[in-house]
């Protein structure tokens, strides 16, 4: 079965598409077929050959909510983007295009739609993101890490599912005393671990 993946630009992106692949890998095996879209220049364009997986990089904009005259250059690198896409989808024939959201994977996903591909798209933040609604045009099925999310998206909306974020299983298999010795702090103390921030 031949899957696209797109996503790209930061680790929130990357990481849960790297989950949704190897469960994918490990469920269908040698009949699963997957190239990767995502941007030249972000940090996919490295993480992805390393781990084994086709990869493709394409131009993409990255979409403000703000006034910027990048605004005017991005709009056209979005586009090139989308034909980018065209020629490799056309190429590809995939079955089905999965979208983890970000400014780079939205020309995969409306030139997956505009080509009769289906595409599902997930959304890991409670807040949907501009390329998410974007994207959510030419989706077939919309995933959400929330319920919150569903709400605030509006219950009307059959194609959307709460699937939860995606997980790397190995992340499940975790070993405290390795934890423990490799980070160095002393067992029973009260510690906070920050994953991520963002400001608002």
């Amino acid at each position: 079965m031949k899957i696209i993946v797109a996503g790209g630009g930061t680790g929130g992106h990357i990481i849960p598409n790297i989950a949704v692949l190897n469960a994918l890998k490990k469920q269908m095996g040698a009949q699963l077929d997957v190239l990767y879209i995502g941007s030249k220049k972000g940090m996919e364009a490295e993480m992805i050959p390393v781990m084994g997986w086709n990869f493709q990089g394409i131009n993409c904009g990255k979409l403000r909510r703000y006034f910027s005259l990048e605004n005017f250059l991005d709009s056209f690198r979005t586009m090139a983007g989308v034909a980018q896409s065209l020629l490799i989808i056309k190429k590809f024939k995939p079955a089905v295009i999965f979208s983890k959201g970000g400014y780079v994977s939205l020309p995969v996903a409306v030139a997956g739609g505009m080509l009769g591909v289906p595409v599902i798209i997930h959304e890991s933040d409670v807040e949907p993101g501009l390329s998410t609604k974007i994207s959510a045009r030419f989706a077939k099925v919309i995933c959400f890490s929330y319920e919150e999310s569903r709400k605030k998206w509006g219950m009307g909306d059959k194609r959307v599912i709460v699937t939860g974020n995606p997980v790397r299983e190995e992340l499940a298999h975790g070993i405290a005393e390795k934890g423990w010795s490799f980070s160095g702090l002393k067992k029973g103390n009260f510690f906070i671990v920050f994953f991520g921030l963002s400001v608002v």
